[in-house]
């Protein structure tokens, strides 16, 4: 069982398992998803569906990508969809492990997010392209967003977020091992690099994305 919600001006944290989202809830918070990611630092607003490489909305208007892959374009397709994530993020609620959290304000509705839940060494280890021995589960940190938005800005609500999170993460799962993937130019990262989290020499065919371990969730703390 979660601590109580905390407080922070007017935006509440609350446990996405708990939460009753209400009628075009869950569409929202899909629509916020797909709004994040086209944004600087990461730029996904189509992808390749043969290779993973993200081009930004720039380079698909212009068509003149920087060191375009060699599927260029004919195998590109949206990045993100609200009726794609959808889906996904009720599936995550479910998975094994799961731990997430919502920001939520009455003036503006969900504004934040973050989640994670446990997956098999060699899963994750597929999903970051990165070789991982681990014979306990990892417990993947997914997500982390902020709505970008003046009214978001400075309110330390992404040091919120993740602190929700490594706090469960440590307290569940102490001698499991926590993993992630972001991009190396984001606030994230530091808010990462400040909760325990160390980056793997990694190369991706993304240009900035990284990946992070913690040894052992034991080692997370809030921040």
């Amino acid at each position: 069982m979660c601590d109580p919600p905390h407080s922070v001006l007017h935006a509440v944290l609350v446990d996405m398992r708990e939460y009753q989202f209400r009628p075009g809830e869950l569409n929202q918070l899909a629509e916020l998803y797909c709004d994040i990611w086209p944004e600087y630092p990461w730029f996904e607003y189509m992808k390749c569906n043969v290779c993973g490489r993200y081009y930004s909305q720039a380079e698909f208007e212009s068509g003149n990508p920087l060191n375009p892959c060699n599927h260029w374009p004919a195998s590109l397709e949206r990045a993100w969809i609200p009726s794609e994530v959808e889906p996904y993020i009720a599936s995550a609620i479910n998975e094994e492990g799961f731990i997430g959290t919502l920001l939520v304000c009455p003036e503006h509705g969900i504004i934040g997010f973050s989640w994670g839940f446990l997956m098999s060494s060699e899963e994750v280890s597929k999903k970051v392209a990165h070789e991982f021995p681990f014979e306990t589960p990892v417990f993947y940190y997914s997500e982390l967003a902020v709505r970008n938005a003046f009214y978001c800005r400075g309110k330390g609500y992404g040091r919120m977020l993740v602190s929700y999170v490594v706090d469960e993460a440590r307290k569940r799962f102490p001698n499991y091992p926590s993993v992630l993937r972001t991009n190396d130019l984001s606030v994230a990262y530091k808010l990462f690099m400040r909760a325990g989290y160390e980056q793997l020499p990694h190369t991706d065919v993304n240009a900035n994305r990284v990946v992070m371990l913690a040894d052992s969730c034991s080692r997370l703390h809030t921040i």
